[in-house]
């Protein structure tokens, strides 16, 4: 429950006790949304926790590399909205074929 449920922290609760919030915070695997008037306005994370998220990041929504288009075939592959003939045509680098010439 405690994925589906976010730790919210008020900015005064925030100013009143930033030490003790800090090192619970960078203590665990979770982040903490501050909350101003009862909007959200930041989220505070160990630096552990945002190591793993630009890491996944970095594999997920930057796949795209000239030197890699297996890995690009991949990432398409794993949404199942793509056929076949335009995964092949992905990873050959778009060469013109039948399928997608006038």
């Amino acid at each position: 429950m405690a994925n589906v449920i976010p730790k919210l922290i008020g900015a005064g609760e925030l100013q009143r006790r930033a030490a003790a919030i800090l090192k619970n915070i960078s203590q665990s695997d979770q982040e903490g949304f501050i909350v101003t008037h009862n909007i959200p306005t930041a989220v505070i994370m160990s630096i552990g926790r945002y190591s793993k998220l630009k890491a996944l990041e970095d594999l997920e929504f930057i796949p795209h590399r000239q030197t890699s288009p297996r890995h690009i075939r991949k990432s398409f592959a794993k949404t199942k909205l793509y056929s076949k003939a335009f995964l092949d045509d992905l990873e050959d680098g778009f060469k013109k074929s039948s399928l997608y010439s006038k």
